[in-house]
């Protein structure tokens, strides 16, 4: 793109240029990976910051029982958080002072048959004690005065938050209010060092993967085109580079989406407030930062993915999965994550598996007050988790399915000779050749930044599009792609080469996409050409990938 819109490396024969705008999308896509680690501190505090020292502390001093620490802190909880002190109208508040939690909901007695804890306050956290008591209030006479509970969460039998559960009674009506608190453990100066020093490791990690994966590679790219030029096209005046979106070929390394799980895990105590929060929909702001807390475990989602991946191609069952892409499922898991952990909280089937997964494995001396939250957070990440790779295994049964029913449909209209309004419905979808090199196969992302750049260079959409060949392989040989869970298009750049009379574009993958270890795989390079270019030997089956110069990892 001439002008103000193109960074020019100037060569003896040739010009190559940078589309700026591709620059800059490319660098938002840099900065949102890198900066993930970070994000967390848009509800976590930084370990500088001043930490407030609750009255209540979460573990029971080696001096007292557990019924005088119960007595303490409801004692403390009743006489802060009541009627009074607190607008009832709202149904919740955060205190910051005690870094503590608090939801009431107006409720009424009920039949033994018809009482669910669906919908309670904080019902997913009940200790065992909390759930006899609730229930035994509810559908039972009980003294509202004596119906209070403490219980304690545990973190690997470590004692990382306190919450309580009691009535209060609205005079002169008799209303009765049911409060959950819930409290967590500010955490050591050290460990919050630690955490903070972990996530600037982490995003020097990113930081160094995607130079050395993704963007060091157009470093020889730009040395070629300016030495060789293009293939083709002879009177090329200026060549184009649009530079993609590395973030793919980043989420496919396992090593950096466990070291991301790692760090989530390393706040589970943040994870549990976030799920108290998102259990009310009276403040939207909290319930909105909690739910893009939560997007965190868009990680277990990719290492997921990773895995399956491998795995299928492992054991040629690539075709029963589609390729996702990586951006569309973290913003799926943006925007499901806070409905998914509400709608859990109101349905009585997963708060009862929560709590047993809360109790299972806490000691015999413990069962009736303490939780741990090991296993129930497990099963929260893997339910988050499981999204995109229900949409993966989802989408190919979807189409045999729409293609099975469009079959019996035509099946039917012959049988009654009429001629189906659709006949090429039922047919399996194919792409032309060229067609895998054109704008319009990739992503909604990148599909967005290419109508940009034809808006701002009309000459792109009559360009000659070429290359893509990489994807030409995946439509009918799936086993070459390294992962086949992950889709790899957003990756791709291209190289638009400009002449007086005409516009050449070519659309250049990356070989990190494929699967270079495979038996029937095979390299060569030349240095006649600027980027490579790959072939497939239909009577072997074989692959055979031919690099560039300087055995530049683009290809055709």
């Amino acid at each position: 793109m001439d002008g103000p819109l193109a960074v020019g490396v100037t060569g003896r024969h040739r010009v190559v240029c940078f589309n700026q705008v591709s620059i800059v999308f490319s660098f938002c896509f840099l900065l949102n990976l890198a900066a993930m680690p970070l994000k967390a501190y848009l509800s976590e505090a930084f370990p500088w910051s001043h930490r407030p020292t609750p009255t209540v502390g979460v573990q029971v001093r080696s001096n007292e029982t557990f019924e005088m620490y119960e007595a303490h802190a409801l004692a403390f909880y009743r006489s802060r958080y009541n009627n009074n002190s607190l607008d009832l109208t709202t149904q919740y508040a955060f205190d910051p002072a005690q870094v503590l939690d608090v939801i009431w909901v107006p409720i009424a007695f009920v039949q033994p048959e018809d009482f669910s804890f669906a919908g309670l306050p904080g019902a997913t956290f009940y200790s065992r004690r909390a759930r006899r008591t609730v229930k035994g209030f509810l559908t039972g006479p009980t003294n509202a005065s004596t119906f209070a509970v403490i219980e304690v969460g545990t973190l690997l039998g470590q004692p990382s938050s306190v919450s309580g559960v009691w009535v209060e009674i609205l005079p002169p009506t008799n209303a009765m209010l049911l409060y959950f608190a819930a409290q967590l453990s500010p955490g050591s100066t050290h460990w919050l060092y630690f955490k903070f020093a972990y996530r600037i490791g982490l995003t020097s990690v990113i930081l160094e993967r995607m130079w050395s994966t993704y963007y060091r590679h157009y470093r020889t790219l730009v040395s070629n085109l300016r030495a060789l030029g293009v293939p083709n096209i002879t009177d090329a005046t200026w060549i184009e580079i649009v530079v993609g979106d590395p973030t793919a070929l980043i989420l496919q390394n396992s090593l950096v989406c466990g070291l991301f799980v790692v760090d989530f895990w390393c706040s589970i105590e943040i994870v549990g407030q976030s799920f108290v929060r998102l259990s009310q929909l009276q403040n939207l702001v909290t319930f909105s930062l909690a739910a893009l807390y939560l997007s965190r475990t868009v990680w277990f989602a990719y290492l997921l993915l990773n895995l399956t991946g491998r795995a299928l191609r492992r054991y040629h069952l690539e075709r029963l999965i589609a390729q996702v892409d990586p951006t569309t499922v973290a913003v799926a898991v943006l925007f499901s994550v806070g409905p998914v952990t509400y709608m859990q909280s109101r349905t009585g089937f997963f708060v009862d598996i929560y709590h047993f997964l809360f109790t299972f494995i806490v000691p015999k001396d413990r069962i009736d007050n303490y939780k741990e939250d090991f296993l129930a957070a497990m099963l929260y990440s893997i339910l988050i988790g499981l999204l995109p790779i229900s949409y993966g295994f989802g989408k190919p049964i979807a189409l045999a399915l729409h293609r099975r029913a469009h079959r019996t449909l035509r099946r039917q209209a012959r049988s009654i000779r009429v001629r189906p309004t659709q006949p090429n419905v039922a047919r399996r979808l194919t792409h032309h050749a060229d067609d895998f090199g054109k704008y319009v196969y990739n992503d909604w992302k990148h599909r967005c930044l290419y109508t940009i750049l034809t808006a701002l260079n009309p000459q792109h959409a009559s360009a000659l599009f070429l290359g893509g060949s990489i994807y030409k392989i995946f439509d009918t040989h799936r086993g070459f792609q390294r992962n086949a869970a992950f889709s790899f298009r957003g990756s791709d750049c291209y190289v638009i080469a400009h002449a007086p009379t005409s516009v050449l574009s070519y659309r250049l993958s990356l070989v990190d996409c494929l699967h270079l270890h495979h038996p029937h795989l095979r390299t060569q390079d030349t240095y006649k050409r600027a980027f490579g270019h790959i072939e497939l030997a239909p009577e072997t089956a074989s692959l055979v990938v031919t690099l560039g110069r300087g055995k530049v990892h683009w290809v055709q």
